[in-house]
């Protein structure tokens, strides 16, 4: 989610009129920024609000992608234009029936308005506005819910990619109109409550984060840097309670507070907006319960914090202030990209990386194996994985000393199926999957999905390598195999000793496997379906969060009600944990815990282990999974790959007047790590269109775009020369979106 920018056009390819092309197309800006946000526990609840102005004397289409957090489901979109006199609100329709109510929509001189996933592209988002008057400015607002985690220190970690809006060489440019422009809507309310009019969105960058915890705040820090205040309730901008936030903020010793950005609003933030918040106690397992304001049915949201303790039984005292668990009995394989690709420096980091890794294996327990793959894969030890003895530890190490990037290209997937083939090595021994690699393969989702059918037999731990590391699917991989991934880029080798360390602390952490849920005798009756449906194992340290949707209101709830999580440990025990339900004191407002419900249970469809699965993940007969998603979906109104987001303002006059068509440069925004490199390090390319397909529209993330034409090839059609036409005489568009 980007909180800033310009539409700046630029001549596509081979343009015999460049200059033209600039003097004719100026910047339409983005004046104004807004954003809210609500973190209830382990949950985040954002509303941004960008205002822009059509400035040309033409109706303008444009389109625009945005990147938001890991997970974030999109729960509204509404648009609004006339100071907030008209106000459209997006409904969500299968994805092709919403394409073809904006096409019309266009067609008919009215307004449309939508937003859609982009295939393909994990968290990257594409919104289009058609017909946007001259003269006019329009209010974007996107509200989305996102699971929040805590990191290895123990701190819940908000974001905002608020530094992802500026392209190259415009860095010290004004990205706002200047302040004599916008001189009456400066002015900015306190309260967190949003409005569609343009008045209340002030000139500038406006952020807000309100806490509201189950256990006291410990702590708040700015984990960005960037200048913060704190406020405690009753959230007076007087309260003596202010602090300016940098470094570690007093303790707080309260459940409420709200941070804002104390910053001048005119300065675009360089460097992503981001919170660490301590709890006194962030290990408490909890149940929190939210009325459904479509359905006014209960649903749960039930965390649990299993720890060290209770997975691997009391410790004892190791005579150095710690604690011994016993031996950790594990198995570790490592699979080595050795393509073509990862010559040079990538290799060198991959043998630090190794080294280190092989050499800090617990001494007991263990077991290890390591494969190197391109075009063909090789293993070391051909009969499985081996017990870590000095004698194995010798050969690993001399293998990847003479590691040397010679196996021809990259496909991952073959030994994937080979290793996920085989059983671990013991029965009860946890797996866990090392993949070091740059990620340069054309099955990405495939990989992904893979993984995620074997996530409840082994975790994965990736490490992305090098400047062109294919970031999407180094992330995707650990997040499919319930571990965590590290970008090692080049500026970044002196760091390579912390990460390897912190992936090997985090695989090492035992965990509980074969999770049920079961509720007591009155509540049982009640429960009418929950996600996860089958749970993947849970790490020492990790959030066990479940959703439970209910057949009942607050009132109609009979007492003694209670949900029972239980499981396996390391050391063959039992964990057992019950928690009571009591919406008397659990009931909170909105319905952000209603959504992400909604999407776990699309997350199970998605990862083929719902109700519409069997064990083997294999989907059971006469069963539709997308047309399960699109229900899903569309009954409770969030955003999937299969639906979009669609709004009409039907205009009494029709927009009259030829359409603007924006081309500008394409940037490759394909990976997420063309954001994490810092702006002076992206990649961009030409984008010659495709037959019939687009002339070069751009993917700058949220900032506008035109559409291209129908030329494809060198760019399309300039763009002085593109009128629009109704969308069905076009029988080759390509509306820059893929068709599912």
């Amino acid at each position: 989610m980007c909180l800033g920018g310009y539409i700046r056009g630029s001549p596509c390819y081979g343009c015999p009129h460049p200059e033209r092309y600039r003097n004719r197309h100026p910047m339409i800006p983005l004046i104004g920024v807004r954003t809210r946000a609500r973190v209830i526990d382990y949950t985040s609840e954002v509303t941004l609000q960008q205002r822009y102005r059509n400035i040309e004397e033409d109706p303008l289409e444009a389109i625009y992608m945005f990147p938001l957090m890991e997970g974030a489901t999109v729960c509204s979109f509404q648009a609004s234009i006339d100071d907030g006199k008209v106000i459209v609100e997006g409904v969500v329709k299968e994805k092709e029936k919403a394409r073809d109510t904006y096409d019309d929509a266009i067609a008919s001189g009215h307004v449309a308005y939508m937003l859609e996933e982009v295939k393909d592209k994990p968290n990257m988002f594409q919104a289009s506005i058609g017909n946007l008057p001259p003269q006019k400015e329009v209010i974007i607002t996107i509200r989305y819910v996102v699971e929040l985690f805590l990191d290895i220190n123990k701190t819940i970690l908000f974001s905002l990619p608020t530094s992802r809006a500026f392209p190259d060489g415009h860095r010290n440019e004004k990205f706002y109109l200047p302040p004599d422009d916008n001189k009456s809507n400066t002015s900015s309310s306190s309260s967190s409550s949003l409005s569609s009019s343009s008045s209340t969105i002030r000139y500038g960058l406006d952020v807000e984060v309100e806490l509201d915890m189950s256990v006291d705040i410990a702590s708040i820090v700015s984990s960005s840097n960037h200048n913060i205040v704190v406020i405690s309730p009753p959230y007076n901008n007087n309260n003596n309670n202010n602090n300016n936030n940098q470094d570690q903020s007093p303790a707080i010793k309260q459940r409420q507070a709200r941070i804002k950005l104390d910053q001048d609003p005119r300065l675009p933030l360089l460097v992503d907006f981001g919170l660490a918040i301590s709890l006194t106690d962030p290990h408490t397992s909890s149940i929190r319960i939210q009325q459904d304001p479509r359905s006014s049915q209960l649903v749960a949201m039930v965390s649990a914090f299993p720890n060290q303790h209770q997975i691997q039984g009391q410790g004892h005292d190791d005579g150095g202030g710690g604690e011994s668990f016993g031996i950790v009995h594990t198995e570790m394989i490592f699979l080595i990209d050795q393509s073509g690709s990862m010559a040079g420096h990538k290799t060198e980091n991959v043998r630090r990386a190794m080294q280190l890794l092989i050499r800090s294996l617990p001494a007991e327990g263990t077991y290890f194996n390591i494969v190197e793959f391109g075009s063909r894969h090789v293993t070391l030890f051909n009969s499985g994985s081996v017990e870590y003895n000095q004698e194995n530890l010798d050969i690993a190490l001399a293998k990847i000393a003479n590691m040397n990037a010679e196996l021809g290209g990259t496909n991952i997937l073959s030994p994937l199926q080979d290793i996920f083939s085989m059983p671990p090595h013991r029965k009860g021994v946890p797996r866990q999957l090392f993949i070091l690699t740059d990620g340069q393969v054309d099955n990405r989702q495939e990989c992904i999905s893979y993984v995620r059918m074997h996530a409840s037999s082994t975790r994965v731990f990736t490490f992305g390598i090098g400047a062109d590391v294919d970031a999407n699917l180094v992330k995707g991989l650990a997040k499919a195999g319930e571990g965590h991934a590290e970008l090692i880029q080049p500026h970044m080798t002196e760091n390579i000793d912390i990460m390897v360390m912190n992936q090997l602390e985090r695989s090492l952490q035992p965990a509980l496997v074969n999770l049920q849920v079961a509720f007591s005798d009155a509540l049982r009756p009640l429960v009418r379906s929950f996600s996860p449906f089958r749970m993947p194992p849970v790490w020492a340290g990790a959030r066990l969060v479940l959703y439970v949707n209910l057949n009942s209101n607050p009132e109609s709830l009979p007492p003694n009600l209670e949900i029972t999580l239980t499981a396996n440990t390391a050391n063959g025990t039992d964990y057992k944990i019950t928690l009571p339900l009591a919406p008397s004191s659990q009931v909170i407002s909105g319905d952000s815990i209603c959504k992400l419900a909604a999407r776990s249970t699309i997350k199970d469809l998605e990862e083929n282990r719902s109700h519409m699965h069997d064990d083997h993940a294999q989907e059971l007969p006469n069963m539709d999974i997308k047309t399960e998603i699109i229900n899903v979906s569309v009954s409770n109104q969030i955003l999937s790959k299969h639906t979009a987001f669609i709004a009409v303002e039907k205009r009494d006059t029709p927009t009259d007047g030829t359409l603007k068509i924006r081309q500008i440069s394409e940037e490759d925004v394909d990976d997420e790590n063309d954001y994490d490199r810092g702006f002076g390090r992206r990649k961009y390319r030409s984008s010659g269109g495709r037959g019939g397909g687009r002339g070069g529209a751009a993917a700058l993330p949220m900032m506008m775009m035109g559409r291209g034409g129908r030329g494809g090839g060198g760019g399309g059609i300039h763009p002085h020369c593109i009128e629009r036409q109704h969308p069905r005489e076009r029988e080759g568009r390509d509306r820059d979106r893929d068709r599912d």
